[in-house]
């Protein structure tokens, strides 16, 4: 074994093991997309990574992720580095690594069918248009949690990729940063009740 595939395999070991819940948001990396509406899953993972102070335990190929705990259970929070359109090879990955049923995974994403600010949790589902979700489909099924933070309304003749890959303006920020508490507030309780329940808190 050379000495990059020692230190390779050295640092996506994970100390967290065994672990109960892995949260992962979704968004693209790079400077460039950070302030993008399609990227509040990772500002919501962001959130939860500060809230907790959770450590960075080492990375796979397809994904960064954080470990610590939120009350007594271990979480992981992971934010996936292989771009929207190919979440679903960094969750396949992330759910093999931790050795994980997909009903203790919760995604975050963005929904522009969800207006601004309003969340909205689901055991599972389709896709609804949503390319990472739709990568992700194709590669564990559609019996996930995701968690949709809403970045809405699209206005009428504006495309589709031109909005999400637009920046929030100064105005939608103050909704976005309640957005974001709240979303960070309904993961944490996905890791602490029952998901009916959380449902019914937070789905209203």
């Amino acid at each position: 074994m050379g000495i990059f595939s020692f230190f390779s395999r050295l640092l996506s070991k994970n100390s967290c093991q065994p672990i109960d819940f892995l949260i992962i948001g979704l968004g693209n990396i790079g400077k460039q997309y950070s302030a993008t509406r399609h990227n509040i899953g990772f500002r919501v993972a962001d959130k939860l990574i500060n809230t907790f102070d959770l450590k960075k335990e080492g990375k796979i190929p397809e994904a960064d992720f954080f470990c610590g705990s939120i009350d007594s259970r271990t979480v992981v929070v992971a934010k996936p580095t292989t771009q929207m359109n190919r979440s679903g090879a960094a969750v396949k990955k992330l759910i093999s690594h931790f050795q994980l049923d997909v009903r203790s995974v919760l995604v975050v994403v963005d929904d522009f069918n969800l207006p601004l600010g309003k969340i909205r949790l689901r055991k599972n589902g389709t896709h609804g248009g949503h390319n990472g979700l739709k990568s992700i489909i194709s590669y564990v099924g559609t019996e996930f949690p995701r968690l949709r933070v809403g970045i809405g309304p699209l206005p009428q003749n504006v495309d589709v990729i031109d909005f999400v890959l637009g920046d929030f303006s100064a105005q939608e920020e103050i909704e976005v940063q309640k957005a974001v508490e709240k979303a960070a507030e309904a993961s944490m309780q996905f890791t602490r009740a029952d998901i009916d329940a959380v449902m019914n808190r937070f789905n209203k």
